[in-house]
């Protein structure tokens, strides 16, 4: 399952090591959207995703 971790935060403690953990058996993509300024190509990785979560 492909997943999409759309943050406006550093990855600290337990949300690093959930998404660690969630990547040895899902194809996790983390994009900081503070940094990530190619909107085309946050609609498509959001297209490409099965599921998204934002934090």
């Amino acid at each position: 399952m492909k997943i999409l971790f759309l943050t406006k935060r550093d990855l600290e403690g337990t949300g690093k090591v959930f998404f660690d953990t969630l990547g040895k058996e899902h194809d996790v993509k983390i994009l900081d959207i503070r940094e990530e300024k190619d909107y085309q190509r946050i609609v498509e990785e959001i297209e490409a995703a099965d599921k998204i979560i934002s934090w």
